[in-house]
């Protein structure tokens, strides 16, 4: 009996790299349990298994998905493996991979004594084409070789073999369920978040995304009862510390069909109460699609995505993106007010023909337009997209590159080889200068900290209220930040940070961290954290007094000659000091305090109405606490995750930070 291994690896070192099911490995393995029931499959996700299951018996076939977190932890085991035998048959899938013939060459000519073979595009009919011909020829790699194998790209005698394709399969469901058949029982362990794809492909030409490509151009969907008795399956076995799914297209809420999906997710909570989160990228210029999803899922929280990435109408011209309508974001937006769900966008810095004077206004559009959360990122370049193969386009904008760790994607085992995941991102360009590109990362955690998921949002609701919120509004809030001498070490911190992790070359920072000292600054998360989640936690967690100060002496400046308002403002103060106080120390649950107010600062923060609408009649009582569901699932979290600083950020990927901020009980009125 053939014998096969099937990993979608993460890193653990720090915290989970990567915690979603290893979906791909399953469908991979399903479809070839399907076309060849005689062979024997096992699938894998963390290393540690891996590494132990191949120590007790090795398989006659490792294979491995591809992806930009967990490309060099795959080169380890690849190594590991050929040097106890040459035979096992290695190969790798995924879209880390450049389309480009020349690139290819170059990729498998790094890995040609460990790697013999890489499947391109969808995996299932790849592996099975594999699987056939390795049957036909006994397994001989060589001879595999010589005959040819559709799907896969390979070397033979040192001679480049490219790509004999395979046609993408539309009718998906060809592709059994490896939820539905239990390849992936074994992983409901309280740990990793259940993903489900419910189609593939991608209609945009998006220049810095690897679905960019003609490849992906095609929409092939899964049919909907299979995806409904997925979620049934999956809500079944989860337990009760893992809450959200994860849905893996890259446009939900593209199709009609999604709304009715939404329902099924919706009468997934009500029966087994999971999912309680959802994540997914939705689609964009589906308006009504998107509210009508909002309100299937009632109380289920799923962010809906109004990505834009530039609001510069040249940059978008030069990555080929068109984006939502600011009057669509207008409705979607007002249309989930009042609801659990969250409003995102994202932005990138810096695409080609953006400036800092245009991300700053991007910024400043998004806070008007009251999106929840703006996530900013570094542009990568992605293996497979434009903006990495075009060297021309590239000299064009002067689009210069540095190197860095990808966050907390690190290990180092026994008899392994270290490996170190490495990111290439744009660090300037023509338009874009590096200290552009500084002040920028700033202003981005400024937003993550005092604007994201809502954790200060009444001193932006209050001003924009009496319509003082005005352009320069944060560039004053970070000057009256630093004006605080332990925040602004916080600040220089992150940006001698931020400068520290650039390297000039992939080569440079490898031999770097080959050095034991300074890996261990991986390990003790001096390096290799994602900056602005790491920041992010830190001013969170020993800095929020001074934000709430910097918060309130700006908008004195603002409101100084309107009295009720700044009357507004000092209580307010005094309700956000009570929410932050103590709210994640270990007896937090033991703590209550008490406050007198005259607005109902809760229930206006939940509303769309003017707080005004809000003032008691006389002052109220109003008790702060952390309620045993709130510490139970922070709980949850820290088991998952762990409780570094480094962990905190991760955690906040998966939580709003106002689900850990104490919760009111207004008593009796005094």
């Amino acid at each position: 009996m053939t014998t096969v291994y099937l990993a979608d690896l993460t890193h653990l070192t720090i915290t989970l790299s990567n915690d979603s099911f290893p979906l791909n490995a399953g469908l991979v393995a399903a479809y070839a349990k399907k076309k060849h029931p005689d062979i024997e499959v096992q699938i894998f996700k963390y290393p540690h298994s891996l590494k132990e299951a191949l120590d007790q018996s090795l398989p006659d076939i490792l294979g491995l998905s591809n992806y930009p977190w967990n490309t060099s932890l795959n080169r380890t085991f690849l190594k590991y493996v050929k040097s106890t035998n040459q035979n096992i048959l290695t190969v790798m899938g995924g879209p880390n991979i450049s389309y480009d013939a020349t690139e290819q060459k170059q990729f498998l000519k790094q890995l040609e004594s460990d790697l013999d073979f890489y499947i391109m595009y969808e995996g299932e009919s790849g592996f099975d084409a594999l699987l056939t011909k390795g049957k036909a020829c006994n397994f001989d790699i060589g001879m595999m070789k010589e005959m040819g194998v559709p799907g896969s790209i390979y070397t033979l005698h040192g001679r480049f073999i490219p790509l004999n394709p395979i046609e993408r399969n539309r009718n998906l469901d060809d592709f059994p369920s490896p939820y539905l058949n239990g390849l992936l029982d074994k992983f409901f362990d309280n740990r990793l978040s259940p993903i489900i794809e419910t189609h593939r492909g991608c209609p945009f030409k998006c220049t810095y995304c690897h679905e960019g490509h003609d490849s992906y151009q095609q929409v092939n969907r899964f049919g909907t009862k299979r995806i409904e008795d997925e979620i049934n399956y999956i809500s079944k076995r989860i337990g009760k510390v893992v809450k959200n799914l994860m849905i893996a297209d890259p446009n939900f809420g593209m199709f009609d069909r999604d709304i009715s999906l939404s329902r099924a997710i919706s009468d997934s909570r009500k029966r087994y109460g999971y999912p309680t989160t959802v994540f997914a990228t939705t689609a964009k210029n589906r308006k009504k699609k998107l509210i009508a999803i909002n309100q299937e899922l009632d109380d289920i929280v799923m962010p809906i995505w109004m990505s834009v990435q530039s609001m510069n109408d040249e940059t978008l011209v030069n990555i080929k993106r068109k984006n939502i309508r600011i009057e669509d974001m207008i409705s979607v937006k007002d249309a989930l007010s009042g609801k659990s769900a969250l409003s995102k966008s994202e932005l990138i810095i810096p695409l080609p023909g953006e400036t800092l004077s245009s991300h700053k206004s991007a910024l400043v559009n998004l806070m008007e337009l009251g999106i929840s959360s703006i996530i900013c990122y570094q542009l990568m370049l992605v293996e497979g997209s434009e903006l990495k193969t075009d060297k021309i386009k590239r000299k064009e904008h002067k689009l210069h590159t540095s190197f860095r760790v990808l966050p907390r994607s690190f290990t180092k085992m026994d008899n392994l080889d270290m490996s170190l995941e490495i990111e290439e991102i744009a660090v300037s360009t023509r338009d874009f200068s590096f200290p552009d590109y500084l002040e920028a990362r700033q202003l981005h955690l400024i937003i993550a900290t005092c604007y994201n998921g809502g954790a200060f949002s009444g001193f932006f609701r209050l001003l924009k209220e009496q319509e003082k919120l005005f352009p320069t509004f944060l560039d004053e809030l970070r000057l009256s930040l630093i004006e605080n001498h332990e925040f602004r070490l916080l600040i220089e911190k992150f940006i001698f940070d931020t400068e520290r992790e650039l390297f000039t070359s992939k080569q440079a920072l490898l031999e770097y961290y080959r050095s034991d000292d300074n890996f261990q600054k991986l390990i003790s998360g001096e390096d290799g954290a994602n900056l602005i989640q790491k920041y992010t936690s830190l001013a969170l967690l020993q800095h929020h007094e001074t934000i709430i100060s910097a918060f309130e002496k700006v908008c004195l400046r603002i409101l100084s000659n309107e009295r009720d308002s700044m009357s507004k403002l000092l209580e307010l103060g005094g309700y956000y000091r009570l929410l932050f106080k103590d709210f994640l120390v270990s007896e937090r649950v033991n703590i209550i305090n008490t406050k007198q107010f005259s607005y109902d600062f809760g229930a206006w923060l939940s509303s769309i109405k003017l707080l005004e609408q809000y003032r008691f009649d006389s002052p109220v009582e109003v008790t702060f606490y952390t309620s045993q569901n709130q510490y139970d699932m922070l709980e949850s979290y820290f088991e998952r995750y762990g409780q570094s600083d480094q962990s905190l950020g991760k955690i906040l990927t998966r939580l709003n930070v106002t689900d850990l901020l104490r919760q009111q009980k207004k008593n009796i009125t005094v």
